[in-house]
């Protein structure tokens, strides 16, 4: 889904790893922390791209976790010994975001990234 929408858009070879990146570390906390594991919940993603930059849509049935508040608790710069196990793949996910929102409506996590215009730095 990725690579096709990456292709229909010109978007370029580091922003579509970019753009994979953030899908799957969206997805995959989905899954093992969302929902403890295999689920057949659906999550909705949309990709839109404009002149400004691309924006991900993503959402999930998953009990309410405002990630985006997460990573910014999470302290990237601490050694690895003080620091918490977890947290990084996440801080990394908004990192490399222009804007990021999280809202919980209707039962939903919704995370809407906003990354910058393709070829620019986040």
């Amino acid at each position: 889904m990725i690579e096709a929408f990456a292709d229909s858009a010109g978007i370029d070879h580091t922003d579509r790893h970019k753009l994979t990146l953030i899908v799957e570390e969206l997805f995959i906390n989905t899954v093992r922390h969302g929902h403890g594991g295999d689920s057949d919940e659906p999550v909705d993603i949309t990709l839109v791209s404009e002149p400004s930059g691309v924006t991900v849509t993503y959402i999930d049935t998953a009990p309410k976790y405002d990630s985006l508040a997460a990573a910014m608790r999470t302290d990237i710069e601490a050694s690895v010994r003080m620091r918490r196990v977890g947290g990084l793949g996440v801080a990394l996910t908004f990192a490399l975001a222009h804007t990021a929102q999280y809202t919980y409506i209707d039962g939903k996590n919704r995370i809407v990234i906003e990354l910058g215009k393709p070829g620019a730095s986040p």
